[in-house]
């Protein structure tokens, strides 16, 4: 499917590795804040416009390299290629940094070697991005209150190990099947409370983490408590895909869930103040959009869609909207932009 998808990319390839040859990029002594020259660093800033072009997250590091990313949690898989090139040398039959293609082949310096490589392994990252794949989640947690009933090997386990959400989750939990968690004396407690994203630890060691409908009490240990905005997330995995956990403190969850709490109050915001908007309700995973032209919301739903807004389904009387989870600022404000203009029109 995917080797499908790149070839539908071809044209953009071609010109994004012929953009990039041309720039002499011969590694040079030091030059202020460019360690290997200005033609280098000039290579690496076109390798960021390329990857943001198609909403791919980049990170310079000071220019001895950049990367490109896709996804989120701790592990990563990594495509590692260079935007240097030796010098040019002789014998050539054409502007060497100037890239030509001739039956078929392209010719220029660094096409092979190793600029080629990196634009499709960018375009490769365009096409996951692009089909909706999204890698393993990792759900930050907060230990406890009962981690101290579980053994090294246990905790280790529960940290490490990845689980598949089974077919038995539903509203009011969500069940896990992986590495058993090792209990130091077994797992049984005299009830007590249970809150929305506590992970009890079952008699036969998997955990099972507490959703929208969870009830009030329970008598297995919990062993961790998944910070309020990672609920979502596990929300839309779906049964058979993989998730993880990632101890933090507090404090990290307490600002993770302001920064997110921050972010849905913006789109809220924005939203309220455009033009044919009656009321805008949720927060967390969707946002219900009234529309005080009730009668012509479907219309400005399919608008909506066909200007590229496709995090959105039409309600009876609302619009909702389902921003990603790792939504970017520039992505809100482009989805924004479309809605307002739809809304205004």
């Amino acid at each position: 499917m995917f080797g499908e998808k790149i070839l539908d990319y071809w044209d953009d390839i071609m010109k994004d590795l012929g953009d990039i040859v041309a720039i002499p990029s011969v590694a040079q002594p030091q030059d202020g804040p460019y360690p290997f020259g200005k033609d280098a660093a000039t290579a690496v800033d076109k390798a960021i416009e390329i990857a943001e072009r198609y909403g791919i997250k980049t990170k310079n590091s000071d220019y001895y390299a950049m990367h490109a990313e896709l996804g989120e949690g701790e592990e990563n898989a990594v495509v590692m290629a260079h935007l240097d090139v030796v010098p040019a040398g002789e014998g050539w039959d054409s502007d060497p940094y100037t890239m030509v293609i001739r039956d078929g082949k392209a010719f220029g310096r660094g096409v092979s070697d190793n600029k080629g490589p990196a634009i499709v392994a960018l375009h490769c990252l365009r096409a996951l991005k692009e089909a909706g794949v999204v890698g393993k989640r990792k759900l930050r947690v907060v230990l406890g209150p009962q981690d101290e009933m579980f053994t090294e090997k246990g905790l280790f386990d529960f940290k490490s190990a990845l689980y598949t959400v089974t077919q038995d989750s539903n509203r009011m939990a969500a069940k896990l099947n992986g590495a058993a968690i090792e209990a130091r004396a077994g797992v049984d407690i005299l009830s007590d409370g249970i809150v929305e994203g506590s992970v009890q630890i079952s008699a036969n060691g998997q955990p099972i983490v507490m959703l929208t409908d969870h009830q009030s009490t329970g008598g297995y240990a919990k062993i961790a408590t998944v910070i309020p905005c990672d609920i979502p997330t596990l929300a839309q995995v779906r049964p058979g895909q993989l998730v993880g956990f990632r101890v933090v403190t507090v404090e990290e969850g307490t600002a993770a869930c302001k920064k997110e709490k921050d972010k849905w109050a913006y789109l809220k915001e924005k939203i309220s103040a455009m033009p044919g908007v009656k009321e805008v309700r949720g927060m967390g995973l969707m946002l219900g959009v009234a529309l005080t032209d009730q009668e012509g919301y479907g219309a400005k739903v399919n608008a909506m869609i066909e200007k590229g807004l496709l995090c959105l389904t039409a309600g009876h009387s609302t619009i909702r909207l389902l921003p990603p989870l790792t939504i970017s600022q520039e992505e809100m404000d482009q989805g924004l932009a479309i809605m307002a203009e739809v809304l205004g029109a």
